[in-house]
Order: structure tokens, then sequence, then C-alpha cells
């Protein structure tokens, strides 16, 4: 048989709980743009664009006046964050004679991110008239604290080409580097090239005349995931706290929680393309069409591993 038991109201609980929840975002993007006298369609921009973020959630649990038991307990959560990224852009473009334009861009950047936040805990306050604001008043205060840093560094050179507007072709290759990811492989290329043609432009097509645009795709290129967290790659400890024997001190234990990983490095999505798009009816209709082949490799997953092991992945 099984035993009904009965659940808490969440519109009581909501009732009996005081919450202070404040974000606060402060962003901005500068940027400069200096083109060189000397030499016709060379410049250079750089951008800056920081963001900082601080936020804190603040809750206190009343006592419940039809409880004997003491029910109060607060807690306070704060946590600030700082991002920046810096690019350096260099652009030279040119034409050469009617039918020929390329531009050249080089890019150079780093970007940077940290967080730090602190969360305390305290339960069965004697005196419940300050709420959260004094958490000394509690018997079984918990408090945690946590940070982390990651820094990346982008280079790319890129070209592009046009034959009278008609005929196009881009080039890129990409070198980024992360800090999460092990010490040898920090780094990785991405390749890239992409071919389109203006085939309305085609003498062959004039005689088409419900298409006003239409212009084939090819590409194909490779692309990076740095999505994870930092220090993986690291062998990592944890802490636990035990008791020895009834009434002993509490003593504070360091042991290891994950193995370190020489190998971890970039996930990269290699990815072909093939499309076509298009304008019909003076512009009446548009759209596209695209074909794509997506292969990744090197997936960025946790893995569970034998427990017999010591560790969980």
């Amino acid at each position: 048989v099984i035993e009904e038991t009965a659940g808490s109201n969440p519109m009581w609980s909501t009732m009996l709980t005081a919450n202070e929840e404040i974000m606060d975002n402060l962003f901005s993007n500068f940027y400069a743009t200096v083109e060189a006298p000397f030499l016709e369609g060379l410049s250079y921009r750089i951008n800056y664009s920081p963001n900082y973020r601080w936020d804190h959630n603040y809750n206190f649990f009343r006592q419940d006046p039809y409880l004997e038991f003491n029910t109060t307990k607060a807690s306070k959560f704060d946590r600030k964050s700082f991002q920046w990224v810096v690019e350096n852009i260099l652009k030279y473009e040119r034409n050469v004679g009617e039918d020929h334009f390329f531009d050249i861009t080089l890019l150079y950047g780093r970007n940077h991110s940290d967080f730090e936040s602190t969360t305390a805990n305290a339960a069965l306050l004697s005196v419940g008239a300050l709420g959260y604001n004094d958490l000394s008043l509690g018997d079984i205060p918990t408090i945690s604290s946590s940070a982390q840093a990651t820094e990346g560094i982008s280079s790319m050179i890129r070209l592009n080409y046009r034959l009278m507007d008609r005929y196009m072709a881009t080039v890129t290759a990409r070198r980024d580097g992360s800090s999460v990811f092990a010490a040898n492989n920090k780094y990785a290329t991405f390749p890239s090239i992409g071919l389109a043609w203006m085939v309305s432009d085609e003498a062959f097509f004039n005689n088409v005349s419900f298409v006003d645009m239409m212009k084939l795709r090819l590409s194909y290129g490779a692309a990076g995931n740095q999505a994870i967290g930092p220090y993986q790659s690291l062998s990592l400890a944890g802490i636990t706290h035990y008791v020895y024997g009834d009434g002993g001190a509490t003593s504070i234990g360091v042991y290891p929680s994950t193995i370190g990983n020489d190998d971890l490095k970039w996930e990269t999505t290699y990815t072909t393309n093939i499309a076509v798009d298009f304008d019909l009816f003076s512009s009446r209709l548009g759209g596209s069409l695209e074909i794509y082949n997506s292969d990744t490799h090197d997936l960025l997953v946790n893995r569970t591993i034998p427990t017999m092991s010591g560790y969980d992945n």
C-alpha cells in the first residue's frame, strides 16, 4: 500500500519567501578607422567591445506560523563577470582595369572572459527580522565560491576576387587559439573557399525573361568549436568534508575528481555547400535552395568511464 503524504503548497511557500534579484549589464563598442594617405585603398580599423555584468540573488524564507520548529533560512548569491574583445583589421582593396577587383583583409584579435561568484547560506536564524541581511544569525552557515578565466587569440587572412562582377571567389585561412584546450592543442587552423557564378549575367541567359537574377554558389570550409568550460584538460581535485567519529571535528579532504586530457583539442566541422539564389517575375518571388553536408571531428563531449577507476569522467 502506497502511503499518501501531503505535498507542500507552492503558493504558501511563495508568500513566506522574500526575494531580491537584480541583474546589471554595461556594454559598449568602440572603434577607430584610419585610411592610409600614401596608398589608396589601404585602411586600418580597431574594434574594442567590453562587457561588464554583475548580479545578485538574495532569498529569505520566513518562519511558518503553523509550524512549531524553526523554518527560517536565507541565502545571498553575488556574481560579476567581465568580457572584452579587441580586433585589429588591415584591409587593402583595388580595382585592376574595368573587369578585375580584389581585396585582402588581415585580422588579429584577442578576447578575454572571467567571472567570480560567492554564495552564502544560513538556516535556523535566531532572529528573522533582518532577513538575508545578517546571515550570522543562522546556526548552520555554509559558504562557497568559484572563479574562472579564459583567453583567446584569433588571426585571419582573406582574399576576395571578382571578375566582371560575374565570377567571384573568396579564400580564407583562420587560426584560432583558446586557453580551454590542452597545452599542445590550443591552436587550430580553419581554411575555407567559396566560389560564385552570376549565371543571369551570361549572354545565353538573356532570353529567360522571367528570371531576374540567378547565382550559383559552392563553398567548402572548416569551423571550430570551443564551447567547453576552462581547465578540463587538467587533472582536477575536489573537496569533501568528513567527520572522524561521533562528535569529532570536521576535516577537509582533497581528492582527485577528474582525469586530465593532454589530447583535448578543437572540435572541427567540415562543411560542403552547394546553393542557388534566385529572383523571379520582376522580383515578386525570390529565395535560395541549398544542399550541404557537415562532418564533425573530435566532438567535445563528456564520456562516462568505469566507476572502479575512481573518476566519473
